[in-house]
């Protein structure tokens, strides 16, 4: 789902009713209601779009992490079988 469309969801959810509300008043005219649930909307995208780019920049930095700590056991794998076929031959 994308940030614009989390925002516009998340718009309609929390600005919605009052807005409502107050067009039907006659308290807030339906341009007015219509830009401020806009505006709302924007910035929830914004807010969406900043949450996701932290939720994939933590992704990726985790699986960086699994991936170093892979290579790494790998590494004292093959250096723990180099050293155990070296010291058979270091004995005789």
């Amino acid at each position: 789902m994308s940030p614009l469309r989390i925002g516009a969801l998340l718009a309609a959810v929390v600005a919605g009713p009052p807005l409502y509300g107050l067009v039907q008043d006659g308290g807030l005219e339906t341009d007015t209601g219509l830009l401020r649930y806009g505006l709302v909307a924007l910035a929830c995208a914004v807010g969406a779009w900043w949450i996701t780019s932290l939720v994939r920049a933590y992704e990726a930095d985790a699986s960086q992490r699994r991936r170093e700590a892979l290579i790494e056991e790998a590494r004292e794998a093959i250096e723990a079988q180099q050293g155990q076929q070296r010291a058979p031959g270091d004995a005789s």
